[in-house]
C-alpha cells in the first residue's frame, strides 16, 4: 500500500494511503478535513538526471548545445544535477513564479526515495536500498544561463503525493497544464533505467535515507504562467498537483 506523510495540525505522521485517507496505527485521517498531505519524504539532496528520454533530446537539442555546452546525445555516464531541501514543496502547495525568470518550465518525472545509507551499490541490489517511488516536477527557469541557475531555486521540486511500490520500468505517465495534455510517455522509454542510474550515482556519492533521485523527463513543450495548474500522473502512484502563483 502507498505511504504518505501528513500534517494533522498537531503532529506530522506517516501512514498508509487509501482513497483520500491515511491510516496511522489504526487511526484514519481524511485528507482535506483532518490532515494535509506533505512531501512524502524530507531529502537532504535531490538528484535529477538529465538527457534520459529520446523525445527530450530531440525537443531540446538547441538549448542543450548552446546553453549547457555539450551535444544533444545520451551521456556515456550518468548526467545529473542537484537540488537542495528548500526546493521541495508538497502536493497542493503553491509554486511561486520566480522573480528572476520569464520562462518557467516543468518536467514530470518518476523519482526514487532512498531507504538507507548506501554506497557502491550494484544495479542488481538497488531494490534493497529503495523505499519506493514517487513523482517530482523538475521546474526550471529556462531563460537563465547554465544548468545551476536554470534548475536550482526555492520551490523548484514539487514532490508527491505518496511513495509507492511499483515496477519503475513499465509505468504510463501524463502531465497536464490546466487540463491540456503536455506530456505522455512510458518509463520504458528511459535510456538509463532507475537501477542503473542509482548504482552509478552510488559509486560517486553516499546516498542518504530520504534522498530523492529523479530519472528525467520526456519532451515538455511550453511554459507555465501564474494561475496554471500542473498535474503529473504516474500509473500506480497517483497525481502530483500544484498551482503556479504570482510572486509575493
Amino acid at each position: 500500500m502507498p505511504v504518505a506523510r501528513i500534517d494533522t495540525g498537531s503532529e506530522v505522521l506517516t501512514g498508509e494511503f487509501d482513497n483520500g485517507t491515511v491510516t496511522v496505527a489504526q487511526e484514519t485521517y481524511t485528507l482535506g478535513e483532518e490532515a494535509t498531505l506533505l512531501p512524502p519524504c524530507q531529502p537532504q539532496t535531490v538528484y535529477c538526471l538529465g538527457r534520459n528520454y529520446p523525445s527530450y533530446l530531440e525537443e531540446n537539442a538547441e538549448v542543450i548545445q548552446s546553453n549547457l555546452s555539450h551535444d544533444a546525445e545520451f551521456p556515456d555516464e550518468v548526467h545529473f544535477f542537484l537540488k537542495g531541501g528548500t526546493s521541495v514543496v508538497g502536493p497542493g502547495e503553491p509554486i511561486p513564479y520566480p522573480t528572476f525568470s520569464d520562462s518557467l518550465g516543468y518536467a514530470g518525472e518518476l523519482a526514487a526515495v532512498i531507504d538507507q545509507e548506501c554506497k557502491h551499490v550494484n544495479a542488481t541490489d538497488v531494490s534493497d536500498v529503495v523505499r519506493g517511488y514517487t513523482i517530482l516536477n523538475d521546474l526550471d527557469a529556462k531563460d537563465q544561463t547554465g544548468i545551476t541557475k536554470m534548475k536550482v531555486f526555492d520551490a523548484s521540486a514539487p514532490l508527491g503525493p505518496v511513495i509507492a511500490d511499483v515496477d519503475p520500468l513499465s509505468l504510463e505517465m501524463r502531465t497536464t497544464i490546466n487540463g491540456e495534455v503536455r506530456q505522455e510517455s512510458r518509463t520504458s522509454e528511459m535510456h538509463r533505467g532507475p537501477s542503473q542510474a542509482i548504482a552509478e550515482l552510488s559509486h560517486r556519492v553516499t546516498l542518504q535515507p530520504g534522498d530523492v533521485i529523479a530519472f528525467g523527463s520526456p519532451a515538455n513543450p511550453g511554459f507555465l504562467d501564474p494561475g496554471d495548474t500542473v498535474e503529473v500522473w504516474y500509473e500506480g502512484i497517483g497525481t502530483l498537483r500544484n498551482t503556479v502563483v504570482s510572486p509575493s
